[in-house]
């Protein structure tokens, strides 16, 4: 699927309209991994757990996060994770790293006894301009984006 250029906000609400998506949850991504993953640059995104079901197939605001930057926290586009991998052991977690873009000295490389999943990202949307997200957001995921 080609992913669909959204120009603004209003263009946003009108797409969710037309899908009949009527909330909204946002994966929080940190930079510059959320940024890659829009671009296509990354396929998978990595983390210590499987993705909840009710999370796979659906529409997901990929929510751009930075640490010391303003704004903190900024919706970039729409995604959908297609399927998720558990990786079993280094050399495994090693041999995608061209598909998950952490890099061997990440505090996110893969480390033995530790759980490390992949999940498996179709972008959907890019937005043009961020739109800046100003909900009450947990570590990963926003609830329902509010616009």
């Amino acid at each position: 699927m080609q992913a669909k250029i959204l120009e603004s906000k209003n263009e946003l609400i009108t797409f969710l309209e037309l899908n009949n998506i009527e909330m909204l949850p946002g994966l929080n991504i940190q930079e510059p991994w959320c940024s890659m993953l829009l671009s296509g640059e990354k396929i998978i995104e990595t983390r210590g757990y499987d993705c909840p079901e009710g999370r796979r197939g659906v529409f997901i605001g990929a929510v751009a996060t930075q640490r010391t930057m303003a704004p903190k926290s900024a919706l970039i586009g729409l995604i959908r994770i297609t399927g998720t991998k558990r990786y079993s052991s280094e050399v495994e977690f090693s041999k995608d790293e061209n598909r998950h873009r952490v890099t061997h000295d990440s505090i996110y490389w893969f480390k033995d006894g530790i759980e490390k999943w992949g999940w498996e990202i179709e972008v959907v949307a890019v937005m043009k301009t961020p739109i800046v997200v100003n909900n009450r957001r947990g570590i990963v995921w926003t609830q329902n984006l509010v616009f």
